[in-house]
């Protein structure tokens, strides 16, 4: 292979630079504060499932930043992050309002 034939590579065969994880992370973290405060300690304590799910998309993040995972995987498990911190909310809010309902009911 001669030196110019190095140069007329396509760019997708050179190196990428890698993803901006910490901004990445910090984007999705905002995107569900609120979520995550509102949800009480001692709901998730009732529901470990929820918890363990979150902490582990939580750890899986924090592996692909150590091996370099590309934006695409990086961003799709930050989704995933996403969507089940607002799954446990929604459920929190049903379980509240469903509890609220048979206060009314009961007096």
């Amino acid at each position: 292979m001669k030196v110019r034939d190095l140069h007329a590579r396509p760019l997708e065969n050179q190196q990428q630079p890698a993803p901006d994880y910490p901004t990445l992370y910090r984007q999705a973290a905002g995107a569900i504060e609120t979520d995550c405060w509102a949800l009480p300690p001692d709901w998730l304590l009732r529901h470990p499932e929820c918890y363990e799910q979150i902490k582990a998309l939580d750890d899986r993040l924090t592996e692909m930043e150590r091996t370099g995972a590309s934006e695409q995987e990086y961003s799709a498990a930050l989704a995933r992050l996403v969507e089940c911190a607002r799954d446990a909310r929604a459920a929190y809010e049903r379980e509240r309002e469903q509890s609220g309902e048979k206060a009314v009911v009961r007096q």
